[in-house]
């Protein structure tokens, strides 16, 4: 007796009878693992991408596939020369030690003074960790400095008279205009130098973006900034009261609000006013020391040329509505700050410029009179209105319909010259995106642009012996997620490695974990790259004997010290 089927229950079973798979089911089935096997092949893209985890081959394809930009591409050059010196020796050399810092040439000179978060800095003072301030007017991290040592100095001449010393192979993020349209580039003093600073015409081919407002910080000041640009301008503060000279009853009101007292006119026949509130105030109580003195010796106090945006402000307000003067000549919008005190002069530029507003300067010399300074400020109408809150030069700026046409976002190149004697150089790398940074006079200029930049936009993963150390360390915590020794095995599989800083970590582990790491990557012929300022023997010393020798077996040593990669061919 044949034996029948067992009757199966389930959905797609009717009457005990199991009918053929539905098609749909089976087609969707195969698409949902399609899906998956995609998305299985994306991530792991992705993570090649991340973790540089492709082979020489993938690398050298990689390079010839990217598009380096003028900023770059003598580093981009030279990363092809060392991928062919490897081929050319048949994949026998993947360990580099690069004596030297991948970012060296970029430089300037470090007896500059330029403005931090902080105040103005000497700019050989800085150090990692440091904050300057981005091309957006916030502040930015220092993530390196490197000392450049003795270099030729190329001195820069702006068309409003700023002025920057640098390193011929300092870089600059320029503007360049063609057919009416602007473009943006990033070249060294070198490669401007040889296109020509000026064009047929004598106009400027390079121009820089003006500087932005800058964000500042808040702070406790002994006098208000207002009282304090008001008394600068027109303050009698050799004396023992507190005096103002002025014939804009509205402005000494407005001191006496600010001050929350009384004002009086001293005589009939002069325009000084003394504040009083059950006596006389006495300048020494009010003022600081700074302007406490004849009006040619008077300066900005530091502290407040780095305040926030508001106390910049009411600054500037009280400057230009006693030592400004606006007016209108023809269709022109004429704005000046005068004073006879060079210092100061100087000081009311940096104000403007942390507004984003440049300037020019005249000097009225004359015989049996102190040289006068006149700030001739060149900005548009707009930016003119913070500059006053007097009534009568206030409406002078807001009446004028007509809109400026010149450009002043942007500020020409004038001169590149030579300087005669070498100086001490540095450079600094700074965290933000744009590479760019303030440096003197608040120009904007670009931070050191790492060869590791382009080893990591190729796959390359990059950390400094330090963070080595450090995340080495702390595997042996009982939170931690994987062990030592899984964390060496994990690095070790990364097909280009860079570890920055070799020597400049804590020595104990550097000397436990890079002749780990040496060996792993003799024997896996993945990428291995050192750099460091130490020399050859010093790399020796932290990867013991056997990497010595093994380094001497696979490796290469490229001496780099004071030299840019940028020249390398």
């Amino acid at each position: 007796m044949e034996e029948k089927e067992p009757v199966k229950i389930g959905l797609s079973v009717l009457d005990g009878i199991t009918p053929a798979r539905d098609e749909e089911v089976e087609q969707y089935e195969k698409a949902l693992e399609e899906e998956k096997q995609k998305e299985i092949k994306a991530k792991k893209e992705e993570h090649y991408a991340k973790s540089a985890n492709v082979p020489l081959r993938y690398l050298k394809e990689s390079l010839y596939t990217y598009k380096p930009t003028e900023a770059n591409r003598k580093q981009y050059n030279w990363l092809c020369g060392f991928v062919k010196s490897i081929e050319k020796k048949e994949n026998t050399k993947n360990i580099l030690y690069i004596n030297g810092r991948l970012g060296t040439g970029k430089a300037e000179w470090v007896e500059q003074v330029i403005p931090t978060p902080q105040g103005f800095r000497r700019f050989g003072d800085l150090k990692t960790g440091d904050y300057v301030y981005g091309s957006d007017g916030k502040p930015t991290k220092i993530l390196g400095v490197y000392p450049q040592g003795l270099k030729d100095v190329y001195k820069i001449t702006f068309l409003d008279g700023r002025t920057d010393e640098c390193a011929l192979e300092h870089l600059w993020g320029v503007y360049t205009r063609s057919h009416g349209k602007w473009k943006y580039h990033v070249l060294s003093v070198e490669e401007m130098l040889s296109r020509g600073v000026l064009t047929a015409k004598n106009t400027g081919r390079f121009y820089i973006p003006s500087s932005p407002v800058i964000e500042g910080e808040k702070k406790y000041l002994s006098c208000n900034p207002y009282i304090l640009g008001s008394f600068i301008g027109n303050g009698c503060n050799t004396g023992d009261r507190l005096c103002l000279s002025s014939a804009d009853e509205w402005q000494v009101r407005k001191c006496a609000a600010i001050l929350n007292c009384v004002a009086v006119k001293y005589s009939k026949t002069n325009y000084n006013w003394i504040f009083k509130k059950e006596h006389a105030l006495k300048a020494k109580d009010i003022l600081p020391k700074e302007i406490l003195c004849y009006s040619h010796e008077k300066r900005i106090p530091l502290e407040y040329l780095s305040a926030d945006i508001q106390q910049r402000k009411e600054l500037l307000q009280g400057l230009f509505d006693t030592d400004g003067s606006v007016s209108v000549i023809g269709n022109r919008l004429h704005i000046t700050y005068t004073t006879t005190s060079k210092g100061l002069c100087e000081d009311v530029r940096n104000l403007l410029l942390s507004f984003g507003i440049v300037s020019t300067v005249r000097k009225d010399e004359r015989e049996n009179r102190r040289v006068c300074y006149n700030v001739c400020v060149n900005c548009s109408p707009v930016q003119a209105e913070i500059l006053f809150t007097l009534p009568r030069k206030l409406e002078k700026v807001k009446s004028f319909k007509r809109k400026k046409r010149r450009d002043y976002s942007k500020v020409a190149i004038k001169k590149i010259e030579k300087l005669s004697e070498k100086k001490e150089m540095m450079c600094i790398y700074v965290e933000n995106e744009s590479h760019l940074y303030l440096t003197k006079d608040f120009l904007v200029t670009h931070n050191t642009h790492l060869a590791c930049g382009i080893i990591r936009e190729l796959g390359g993963y990059i950390l400094t012996s330090l963070e080595l150390c450090i995340a080495y360390d702390s595997c042996k915590d009982f939170k931690a997620t994987e062990t030592r020794w899984q964390f060496l095995k994990r690095l070790c599989t990364e097909k280009v490695l860079v570890i920055d800083e070799v020597g400049k970590g804590i020595e104990s582990i550097e000397k436990q974990i890079l002749p780990y790491i040496v060996n792993e990557f003799y024997g896996n012929r993945n990428i291995l790259i050192f750099v460091g300022n130490g020399e050859e023997k010093d790399l020796y010393k932290l990867i013991g004997e056997a990497g010595a020798d093994r380094m001497r077996e696979v490796g290469l040593i490229i001496p780099l010290i004071g030299e840019s990669i940028r020249g390398q061919k």
